[in-house]
């Protein structure tokens, strides 16, 4: 899919929160014990992208637990833009981009030394030295002050795109979302340095298409009355609010946060949380590592984009766990008959893998954002 690039930089899907109404009073009760049974909820992420579904999982977390709070010089307000500023534009404003080079520096402490602010969450020591090393060079690379010729880039991928429609594409976008490229049966020559990302869907699935805010997505004339940034917004600060609640906080106390910042000192809690990072190849890790995942996982997250690593995963799952699988609902140059084939194709792995679809309360499975999958 020319379109989708081959290096996703957003979730093809809204984020979710991992831990159900159920288990949420048996967090409360762990976080709140003296010691935290790290395998009591454990979550596999494969191709997620993003971290939409750790962000919105660690937030509803604290709307219960009360126990995840990271502190920040700026308020929640100047966080939101930050973090929307960095996640979905090309083009940052000038603090975001100061931000961005003190940020690299911690993460390549984090990346080489397992050190730094981030270092009791944050963990790469499973990753391959070939996958760090890319990782600190990827760091370095934000704080070169070399031009990158974004513009100029992003235009290369639409002409390659459009091709003839290229003068006419504001024209053409809508019919073009239902077309299939044809196959590039010669290879593309691309230049060393380019933007190999998407170009037809935007950053917008992960935190821009739900809301428990319904008020958002009211239509008049059968027009939205509100943006997707606006839902955006008001996702993102409802998670901020709940993850840096200090701001809420008097004026007295607020005086004893004055110098946190973010990234730049520990973490000042005891964390109901470690992200472990695996090495990129599935296969090959699971292999070599098999007794160390069978039955620890409570739920597992599968983009899309390798839903045919479906057929590994079912031993890895606890017997109650669920396999979360993303659809090709959002796949705008898939049509509609691709993304039914594609969900029946999902179905038959999943039955060949020992599972199958957890109930489903009416609906097409065309319109679903994500398939769940439990044992037979």
């Amino acid at each position: 899919m020319n379109g989708m690039g081959s290096v996703p930089l957003y979730g093809s899907s809204p984020a979710i929160d991992l831990i159900d109404d159920e288990q949420m009073q048996t967090i409360s009760e762990i976080v709140d014990a003296e010691t935290v049974d790290a395998e009591s909820y454990s979550f596999l992420l494969i191709g997620s992208v993003d971290g939409r579904h750790v962000i919105k999982t660690l937030a509803r977390s604290q709307t219960r637990s009360k126990d995840v709070n990271i502190t920040s010089s700026l308020s929640n307000v100047e966080c939101l833009n930050l973090f929307l500023d960095v996640y979905g534009n090309l083009k940052v404003a000038e603090k975001t981009k100061n931000y961005i080079e003190t940020a690299a520096n911690d993460l390549t402490r984090l990346v080489t030394d397992q050190t730094g602010p981030l270092s009791n969450v944050i963990n790469f020591e499973n990753l391959r030295f070939r996958e760090r090393d890319d990782l600190e060079f990827v760091f370095k690379y934000w704080k070169d002050r070399k031009p990158f010729h974004i513009e100029q880039f992003f235009d290369q991928r639409l002409r390659s795109f459009y091709g003839l429609r290229y003068d006419s594409r504001e024209n053409v976008v809508d019919w073009d979302y239902n077309m299939n490229l044809k196959e590039q049966k010669n290879g593309i020559t691309v230049p060393k340095w380019g933007y190999f990302s998407d170009i037809v869907s935007g950053p917008f699935y992960s935190f821009s298409v739900e809301s428990d805010n319904k008020e958002l997505f009211k239509t008049g004339n059968d027009i939205h009355k509100h943006l997707s940034q606006e839902v955006a917004e008001f996702n993102i600060l409802s998670y901020i609010k709940v993850l840096n609640p200090y701001e809420e906080l008097e004026d007295d106390k607020i005086k004893d946060h004055k110098d946190a910042k973010p990234i730049t000192k520990q973490l000042p809690f005891k964390p109901m949380f470690k992200i472990n990072f695996l090495p990129c190849d599935i296969n090959l890790n699971l292999k070599k590592n098999k007794r160390k995942y069978i039955k620890k996982y409570s739920k597992i997250f599968l983009s899309n984009s390798l839903a045919h690593n479906l057929v590994h995963l079912e031993e890895l799952l606890k017997d109650d766990g669920k396999i979360i699988v993303e659809t090709a609902k959002v796949a705008l140059e898939f049509n509609t008959e691709q993304k039914r084939e594609f969900i029946k194709k999902l179905v038959e792995l999943g039955d060949s893998s020992g599972l199958k679809l957890e109930k489903i309360q009416g609906g097409k499975l065309e319109l679903l954002n994500n398939l769940v999958f439990i044992k037979k």
